[in-house]
């Protein structure tokens, strides 16, 4: 039996309880009212960690956790302890080292500023889904939590993150029939960079499509040793690309591959007074 021991009890008399030090069973927990509990008598940080063990050991996340307080009516818990005790870790609150919900947003701190198009993040979402078998925003949610693989720049709340750009619904997000898949694959729109091969002089270099977008060039940076420097990127659709092999022939000389430029700044002019940039962060 665990000893509870409230911070600043509220006055009980009108019921006739004593909350300091009381021994409670389950079923007197489960049933204590919400309105006798006060903001401040949330357990010392020791004795709610005691609770969690014993009583709640499958609450291995936030949100588990919040979904045991409001299923059991454990009101005396902090629905946000991070607001509550300082120096805050929910691994150790959780008695778990899984990375929880918040820990992960804490880090990523998502602004519509450094998240990738909505468009190429639900493709990327759909696929991850897929193989995960997620189906459920509450599952996404979880999964988020836990998998440090996921792209910075693939947000948790996308509802949040992509309301100004008309966020299609979770059923797209998560991809749970085909229609959803199809209208993904309508907005793919192409990157085009120019870059700079390692090894060679600076006024040679190398036009390079990526298909999926710039979430694609994002995730796959990082990885690659051939380039060693962006010179420019650009959104670009299959019908521009015989506009692009005029600037590039008329701007530089091609070995197949690779082009030499005598002066990349007008190659990167031209293809910026033609070509949508974007910007990589």
């Amino acid at each position: 039996m665990i000893v509870l021991e409230f911070h600043k009890p509220p006055k009980m008399a009108k019921i006739g309880v004593n909350y300091v030090k009381m021994p409670l069973t389950d079923e007197q927990i489960a049933a204590l009212p919400s309105r006798y509990v006060h903001k401040k008598t949330h357990l010392p940080y020791d004795t709610a960690k005691q609770l969690i063990a014993t009583q709640a050991p499958h609450a291995t996340s936030a949100h588990k956790y919040r979904k045991w307080i409001k299923e059991t009516k454990s009101y005396f818990m902090p629905i946000h302890p991070e607001r509550v005790y300082p120096d805050f870790d929910w691994s150790d609150y959780l008695n778990t080292e899984c990375k929880t919900f918040h820990a992960t947003v804490a880090e990523r701190r998502h602004t519509r500023a450094n998240v990738r198009p909505m468009w190429d993040a639900i493709r990327w979402s759909q696929r991850y889904c897929r193989e995960h078998e997620i189906g459920t925003k509450e599952a996404w949610l979880e999964a988020y939590a836990k998998d440090d693989s996921i792209p910075q720049d693939i947000p948790n709340h996308p509802q949040i993150l992509y309301k100004e750009a008309g966020f299609p619904g979770y059923a797209v997000w998560l991809g749970k029939n085909a229609s959803a898949v199809q209208e993904a694959a309508k907005h793919v729109t192409a990157v085009l960079t120019l870059l700079h091969p390692v090894g060679v002089p600076q006024n040679v270099l190398q036009l390079v499509t990526w298909s999926d977008g710039i979430g694609d060039l994002r995730n796959k940076w990082g990885k690659q040793t051939e380039f060693d420097r962006i010179l420019g990127v650009w959104n670009v659709e299959p019908k521009q690309m015989p506009l692009v092999n005029r600037i590039v022939s008329e701007t530089a000389t091609s070995d197949g591959e690779r082009i030499t430029c005598p002066n990349v700044n007008q190659l990167t002019w031209e293809l910026n007074s033609h070509l949508d940039m974007v910007r990589v962060r």
